[in-house]
């Protein structure tokens, strides 16, 4: 039974107060199952199988790009596109997309009530996620859009976007992420991000995955398109090419990466959505995404920000790095190179700084803690990250004597302004290590 308390907000509630709301009703932020949302969307009359074509992408890395690319991909071809994706960077509306914009706050408050009101009417508790999956889905049946693209939020087979059919389903990778839900086995990880396939529809699959992925798809039936076996991709400096054996295009450089993007080609290409090689070249240079190796210009500086937070997103990272820097004409590889950084108290922060300095010994750190609300008690602690970097000082010395330059500070506003300070001009600054990093290193100190 949902919480009698707090109370729902008033009519005339902003977005931000309902969505607070929303995260104090159900015992837990997470609870995976399809049960209770099962039940709501029946209230909503939102069906299992949408008047649409449906992309569900999971994985461990790669899903947000992998969605944008394919919601891109469908907008050139003349699709309605709805794009679902979590979490967000700046601004919650970034979660529910309608042909590339995020939807308005009138919009979606009238989704979430809505939502709200049908499981209020039947009695049932739902998730902050849950509720906000079910009002994307509101608001694409509201719009009549003709394309769902589904971002997985957490696993697959119990995630509440797995309640929705898909047309075809994308695995990306498999990697070690929320242990503490998935487990820590690998091949069990692989089986429940496949779960979002579907038997006799296309199950697009990336590299680095279980044979447990591959199993299930052939066991349920699904018509497998691997990465590197069934479609290839090559990257020159100006420009890349896609394979396979209906067909080669030579497609201009996206701001995602390659792999991401040929998993998204891909899965289009095998859907019912029609699309020619002109539209193909047209989305190449639409696809950009919020935290994702998003580069910018600062005051003479490069910004990059990637919300990388597990040890397979830094290694895709430090090779996205060398690939930018070697598309760069006259780049310098031993340019001056700082990471701003904090991470989530659960995720494998060892792992990650390992990663990272291992291939940039000589960067500099500056490191603090996340201060959201939101994540209290899931956020390391300023002493947890420097005991992080202690060990690795400490383990490395053994090996030779590597030494992290590592400054500290109280918020990471904070640290993104000493690493400004620090960097010189024509270096780059790099922030990193969760989406709540991000968000908070552009928020102004108020401590």
């Amino acid at each position: 039974m949902p919480d009698a308390h707090p109370s729902q907000p008033g009519e005339a509630a902003s977005l931000e107060t309902w969505l607070d709301y929303l995260g104090q009703i159900h015992s837990s932020a997470i609870d995976l199952g399809l049960e209770r949302i099962r039940r709501v969307a029946e209230a909503l009359n939102i069906p299992t199988t949408p008047n649409a074509t449906v992309f569900t992408v999971a994985g461990t890395n790669g899903k947000g790009s992998t969605t944008k690319a394919i919601s891109e991909l469908c907008m050139q071809a003349g699709q309605r596109v709805g794009l679902y994706q979590s979490p967000h960077v700046y601004a919650f509306n970034e979660r529910i997309q309608i042909d590339g914009a995020p939807a308005e706050d009138g919009l979606i408050l009238e989704a979430i009530k809505a939502v709200d009101a049908a499981r209020l009417e039947i009695g049932e508790s739902l998730s902050f996620f849950e509720t906000t999956t079910l009002a994307a889905f509101w608001v694409f049946m509201q719009l009549e859009c003709t394309v769902w693209v589904l971002e997985v939020g957490l696993g697959g087979r119990l995630d509440a976007t797995n309640l929705i059919n898909c047309d075809v389903g994308v695995v990306t990778s498999i990697a070690l992420d929320h242990a503490d839900w998935l487990g820590s086995d690998l091949e069990t990880i692989g089986f429940e991000k496949a779960g979002i396939l579907r038997g006799g529809k296309p199950a697009v699959l990336g590299q680095d995955l279980t044979r447990s992925v591959a199993d299930h798809a052939a066991q349920i039936g699904a018509q497998s398109l691997i990465f590197g076996q069934d479609f290839v991709v090559q990257s020159a400096a100006d420009h890349w090419v896609y394979s396979s054996p209906a067909l080669t295009l030579k497609l201009p450089r996206p701001k995602l990466a390659l792999q991401n993007v040929s998993l998204a080609l891909t899965a289009v290409l095998a859907s019912h959505v029609q699309i020619d090689a002109g539209q193909v070249v047209t989305a190449m240079s639409g696809m950009s995404l919020p935290g994702r190796f998003e580069v910018r210009e600062s005051e003479g500086r490069t910004l990059i920000l990637d919300a990388l937070h597990n040890p397979a997103g830094a290694r895709f990272f430090t090779a996205r790095m060398r690939e930018w820097l070697a598309s760069k004409a006259g780049s310098k590889t031993d340019q001056p190179l700082s990471f701003v950084f904090s991470m989530l108290a659960d995720k494998d922060i060892e792992g990650v700084v390992g990663e990272i300095s291992r291939a940039y010994p000589e960067a500099s750190w500056f490191v603090a803690p996340i201060q959201d609300p939101h994540v209290q008690g899931r956020a390391a602690s300023l002493d947890a990250l420097r005991a992080v970097f202690d060990g690795l000082d400490a383990a490395e010395d053994g090996k030779g004597g590597l030494r992290v330059k590592v400054s500290y500070g109280g918020h990471l506003a904070e640290a993104l302004a000493q690493a400004a300070a620090q960097t010189p001009a024509g270096g780059t600054i790099v922030v990193c290590g969760s989406f709540h990093t991000l968000h908070e290193a552009e928020q102004p100190d108020e401590r």
